[in-house]
């Protein structure tokens, strides 16, 4: 039996282009991820109160995000905030991945994390409106409640904006995700200002 299926035949005869190829797929990865960077910190601008951006980079997830330092536990990098999620470039490219949506979450919602799911809901559609609201969808365990949307835009759309120009209306419209997360900051205030959840 071949040691090598058909497809990685091929590839190992074409081996030096295959080379080419991953070494430019990773500089395009590289130029990506400074955009996401690029969103949380054109965002941050005119939000200083949201003083800790957050980034989470890994092959299987791809997240940005944005927070109060206050929101957080002792010594904690990452947790409660506002999210954009499945940033990775498969989800813009393939269909059978999850698209991208935004997250209001909160991290390790003690005592009650039903009544923190509640919080959530209750204080989106009180700010945002019912009209806001369509399409969001929210969830808890003793982990974590939060709070998601779909972004509007279908992957495709975003995948265009990525490769047009300087893909500044990608970024623009990521950015805008995060200002309508950001008309929850009161609501996350309340929530993550109980002494009971251990914060800071």
């Amino acid at each position: 039996m071949p040691q090598f299926n058909g497809a990685e035949a091929l590839l190992l005869k074409e081996w030096a282009d295959a080379r080419l190829l991953e070494d430019a797929m990773e500089t395009v990865r590289e130029k990506y991820k400074v955009l996401c960077n690029r969103v949380v910190e054109d965002f941050q601008k005119g939000h200083r109160e949201l003083d800790h951006p957050q980034f989470y980079y890994r092959d299987d997830w791809y997240s940005i995000g944005i927070a109060k330092q206050t929101w957080l536990a002792e010594g904690e990098k990452l947790g409660s905030g506002f999210w954009v999620e499945d940033l990775r470039l498969d989800n813009l490219a393939s269909a059978e991945l999850e698209p991208p949506y935004r997250t209001v979450w909160v991290h390790d919602p003690r005592p009650e994390p039903k009544k923190v799911e509640e919080q959530l809901r209750m204080g989106a559609e009180r700010v945002l409106g019912k009209g806001e609201c369509t399409g969001m969808d929210s969830y808890s365990n003793k982990n974590e409640a939060y709070l998601w949307w779909y972004l509007e835009r279908r992957r495709e759309e975003l995948m265009k904006q990525l490769v047009e120009d300087d893909a500044s209306e990608f970024v623009s419209y990521l950015v805008e995700q995060f200002e309508r997360m950001a008309e929850l900051t009161g609501v996350m205030d309340e929530i993550l200002a109980s002494p009971k959840r251990g914060r800071k």
